[in-house]
């Protein structure tokens, strides 16, 4: 749970009072600390991840979005209009974007419901303990043994969901997006994240494939939380599921 602007819970807003505008709630300083960390520094769009140290003007590049807006009257304001000023205002509510990504969400709000934007900002959670929390190995074989269930989870989501040519069963579809959400692009950071930090036992070939695996990850990530179908995402690199194996 994050910090929240108040400890106090004013309960659920009466029914006369949702008719009234809400008053906009400062984000406190704890929040604005937390935000920073949660997200690492970094944009918290996953396929953006701009890094928000840069300082102009004597402040970091970074801006804070609402998922739903301080006032019922901003970008989605209709989801969830009973909620208070308060939980407005905190950090569960708030995600750290660079201010090209802020403007994007905010002009076309029907292209970025709430529903992704609670996922962006849990993989960016995902992505931080990902981060902060990646062993690293001297044996090959205990970095295999690491990254094989990830790879593993992984292939099974998509041999019991993934697509089928000229298959139109919608519960499949619907799962496999659910999935692909939920448990492969979480994976797919930690398993670049992992491969990464061991990147000491990676031989050259197997640098190239991460090159391609981290290349397919990210497009497969736009287009499941961004929705860009436009271009057909570069496929899962042949081999890369034998990575760190060795010849026996």
């Amino acid at each position: 749970m994050s910090p929240r602007q108040s400890d106090a819970n004013p309960g659920p807003r009466s029914a006369a009072a949702a008719n009234q505008p809400l008053k906009r709630a400062t984000i406190t300083q704890t929040a604005r600390k937390y935000l920073l960390s949660e997200s690492g520094g970094h944009c918290q769009n996953p396929v953006c991840r701009r890094d928000l140290h840069a300082i102009v003007d004597g402040d970091l590049v970074a801006e804070r979005a609402h998922i739903i807006p301080a006032s019922t009257g901003g970008p989605r304001g209709d989801h969830e209009p009973q909620m208070d000023e308060l939980d407005r205002a905190d950090a569960d509510n708030i995600l750290l974007l660079c201010p090209t990504c802020h403007t994007m969400i905010d002009r076309a709000p029907n292209d970025f419901p709430v529903e992704l934007l609670r996922d962006w900002k849990r993989i960016s959670q995902d992505a931080r303990a990902a981060a902060f929390g990646t062993p690293t190995f001297d044996s090959r074989d205990e970095a295999r043994a690491y990254i094989a269930r990830l790879l593993d989870a992984n292939a099974q989501v998509f041999r019991a969901y993934g697509p089928i040519e000229g298959s139109h069963d919608e519960d499949r579809a619907w799962l496999w997006k659910d999935l692909v959400k939920r448990t492969i692009i979480p994976n797919n950071a930690t398993i670049v994240a992992f491969l990464q930090a061991n990147r000491h036992l990676l031989g050259a070939d197997e640098i190239a494939l991460l090159s391609q695996f981290e290349l397919h990850a990210q497009q497969l990530a736009d287009r499941h939380l961004n929705g860009n179908w436009a271009a057909a995402t570069l496929r899962f690199p042949d081999g890369f599921d034998k990575m760190l194996e060795d010849p026996q």
